[in-house]
């Protein structure tokens, strides 16, 4: 068999334009209520058949999501070959077509991957810079942006520790210790570079 050029997406079909046959745009059609099957972009066939397959993973995994209660975690089963394959060819399917990602497929590829919102992995956030083991991880980034929201602004002074502690419900023991961290003064920097440049661009577009 021909190998498939690095380069290039991998096809999990051997035939179909951008490796997406017709016999799939048709079935993504007829998921959105296209009786004649046409092969523009269906978003909502898309949705339909992300919602059937993460409700299906959802039923698969609630006997074990009930055990884990009472007893150590266990791993989910095995994603089927099926769901792996449904899985990339609807993702396939919007980046042939140049759309973005429905909230929908990207809610079932969160769950099948078996991710937490506001968790990533600590290798992830060391990649990044960023903090993993931050208990208040919103108040964290609250108060990061509004420090970098004063120190972009010349009429405003700096936050008083007290100050943003109440804003963003924390004690002030807790700002101070931030405040120390590399991690939260790159992203009140970050935050205030952000600010600067917007207002610098609203402003020479008005000018």
């Amino acid at each position: 068999m021909k190998r498939h050029p690095k380069d290039e997406a991998p096809n999990l079909f051997a035939w179909g334009r951008d490796g997406i046959p017709g016999e799939f745009k048709a079935f993504i059609a007829g998921m959105s209520g296209d009786s004649q099957g046409s092969w523009k972009y269906h978003r909502a066939g898309v949705v339909n058949v992300a919602n059937e397959l993460r409700e299906r993973l959802q039923k698969q995994r609630q006997p074990f999501i009930a055990k884990i209660k009472d007893a150590a975690k266990q791993p989910f089963p095995k994603l089927a070959h099926y769901e792996r394959s449904m899985i990339y060819m609807l993702h396939t399917y919007c980046a042939s077509h140049k759309e973005a990602t429905p909230p929908e497929l990207l809610w079932l590829t969160f769950e099948a991957f078996e991710l937490n919102e506001n968790d990533p992995a600590p290798e992830l956030s060391q990649i990044l810079g960023v903090p993993h083991d931050i208990r208040n991880m919103d108040q964290y980034f609250e108060a990061s942006r509004l420090d970098g929201e004063a120190d972009a602004n010349p009429d405003d002074s700096t936050l008083s520790e007290a100050a943003l502690a109440r804003l963003v419900g924390v004690a002030r023991s807790t700002i101070r210790r931030w405040r120390q961290m590399k991690s939260y003064i790159d992203r009140r920097k970050q935050s205030a570079m952000a600010i600067t440049y917007w207002r610098d661009r609203d402003g020479s577009a008005k000018s």
